[in-house]
């Protein structure tokens, strides 16, 4: 074990190191902490750790470790067992969210443009069957009035209105309900 002293104001403090062999032989420089007995207690678990035997019984007891390992979450770190929580949690919502939409359909923009585009197509149709009239008499005088009679005007300009609102909400609320579809894990 090696030790390494730095002074802090007017006191020492030793810090312990040592050397740890890894599985593929190298040497790995380990901080063992400041304490003494915590220092030797540490580095004492890291060699048994990477202790390797050509006995037989302590192949067997390394095998049954790693199946309790692979069966457990013994020696997994707590961030890996809540990260891997989440991802199941957010795969099962994901999953239900598709299938209970599956059943009802969201009113797509497209409608909103079809809709609009036959108010439109409607509304050419009429002014061109009241401009352009092909009778001609007293009748039709009430009709062309009534073309250009300010109520006609007021209601078409409210329709434009009402259009470009629905299609402001709607994707008002399309960016409300996918806002955190870019932080979503890639499946």
């Amino acid at each position: 074990m090696h030790k390494l002293e730095e002074k802090r104001g007017k006191r020492k403090v030793t810090h312990h190191f040592s050397h740890v062999t890894e599985k593929d032989g190298s040497k790995k420089h380990v901080y063992l902490g400041t304490d003494p007995k915590q220092a030797t207690e540490r580095l004492t678990k890291l060699q048994v750790e990477r202790m390797r035997s050509n006995n037989r019984l302590i192949k067997d007891m390394d095998d049954v470790q790693k199946r309790l390992e692979r069966l457990g979450h013994h020696n997994r770190p707590y961030d890996s067992v809540v990260d891997d929580l989440r991802l199941r949690y957010h795969k099962q919502r994901q999953a239900e969210k598709m299938l209970s939409q599956g059943a009802k359909e969201n009113f797509p923009l497209s409608t909103y443009i079809l809709v609009i585009a036959a108010v439109l197509i409607l509304g050419v149709s009429f002014y061109y069957m009241l401009s352009d009239p092909a009778v001609t008499g007293a009748a039709v005088g009430g009709v062309t009035k009534l073309a250009t009679n300010h109520a006609i005007s007021a209601v078409s300009g409210m329709l434009v209105v009402i259009a470009i609102l629905g299609l402001v909400l709607h994707a008002a609320e399309h960016r409300h309900r996918h806002r955190h579809d870019r932080f979503k894990r890639p499946e």
